[in-house]
């Protein structure tokens, strides 16, 4: 028996069909949150050994701290700018994970 279509059955299709884009964008939302924090805290580790291995540099070649060193890099690629920002990716995915 071939039943007519109503206006119940488009009302369940659209639930559904809501249900299903949150479903997806939820998870979607969250694989992004991984992979930020994945990616965050990899640029955190290589940010900090860079700066680690500036300063062997510095003290192997005779420089202190306070020593003017000749820019070589744009402030964003500086170790410690670095670091930062894989700590902020990483606070970012965290907080977009847990959404």
């Amino acid at each position: 028996m071939i039943r007519a279509w109503n206006i119940s059955d488009h009302i369940l299709l659209s639930r559904h069909r809501c249900f299903t884009i949150t479903l997806t964008t939820d998870v979607g939302d969250k694989i992004k949150g991984g992979w930020n924090v994945f990616h965050g805290t990899g640029e955190g580790i290589r940010g900090n050994v860079n700066s680690f291995l500036d300063n062997v540099g510095e003290q192997i070649a005779g420089r202190g701290q306070g020593d003017a060193k000749p820019p070589t890099r744009s402030e964003e690629q500086r170790p410690a700018h670095v670091a930062a920002n894989g700590a902020d990716e990483m606070r970012a995915g965290m907080a977009q994970f847990q959404k």
